[in-house]
């Protein structure tokens, strides 16, 4: 399964409102979110991700290009 069919599988699976992302860079490569109060949006800048959003839980991918997978839930 590719990343982008699993991080859709797992944000559509969760009973409470929960976005996802996959960022390249300071850039949000993919989204997928249930959350009707979402704001982000795929090609946004986000230089400090971990700044620009304290509540989620952040997993750096083995990539060469700087991916990591966010997860946040309301």
């Amino acid at each position: 399964m590719s990343l982008p069919a699993a991080l859709r599988r797992f944000t559509y699976a969760q009973q409470a409102g929960v976005t996802t992302l996959v960022t390249s860079g300071a850039y949000i490569a993919d989204l997928a979110s249930t959350d009707p109060y979402n704001r982000l949006h795929r090609h946004q800048r986000l230089p400090d991700i971990a700044a620009a959003l304290p509540g989620a839980r952040l997993l750096s991918l083995p990539s060469a290009r700087h991916r990591t997978l966010a997860v946040l839930a309301v």
